[in-house]
């Protein structure tokens, strides 16, 4: 009986994080939307770079500093969309960082209400389209995972 009542909390503990990690995909997905109507401003390229992280899975993730002003206050940002991308390769990161050249002008996306909000691209994209995707079958799954326990315990106890 201990050992069902420690899979339960543990498919408990799995439901939370599924509902967690759900919640940040939505919110995620949903301001990548909103960017589509928000206005564009010139901005600056102040300089590009690539950063890796993971030990067992490298990821490549292309990050662009860039500086832009609204009604005379200046911003700095980094977000090249939402989520931020990342890449199994560095010559797939090096691939955005390339469109970004030091100096150059770009067009920011920001958020009108929150200016300090920004984006180089604005919209979905298909990594943010697929977090949202698998945070769903991530749930269904500890859900699922979660009444099997429970039936388990159940059924031990009556």
């Amino acid at each position: 009986m201990g050992k069902q009542i420690i899979k339960l909390l543990f498919s408990i503990g799995l439901v939370v994080v599924a509902l967690l990690v759900g919640m940040m995909a939505f919110v995620t997905d949903t301001d990548a939307k909103a960017s589509l109507n928000w206005p564009a401003v010139t901005g600056v390229v102040k300089n590009t770079k690539i950063e890796k992280s993971g030990s067992r899975r490298v990821t490549f993730c292309p990050r662009v500093f860039y500086a832009y002003v609204i009604n005379g206050k200046s911003y700095e940002g980094t977000l090249i969309t939402e989520p931020e991308p990342f890449f199994s390769t560095e010559k797939e990161a090096q691939q955005i960082t390339s469109r970004y050249p030091d100096n150059s002008q770009v067009q920011v996306y920001y958020n009108p209400k929150n200016p300090e909000q920004a984006h180089l691209i604005r919209g979905q994209t298909s990594q943010g389209q697929n977090t949202v995707w698998v945070s769903i079958i991530f749930l269904i799954g500890s859900i699922a995972f979660f009444v099997v326990q429970l039936t388990r315990v159940l059924r031990r106890r009556w």
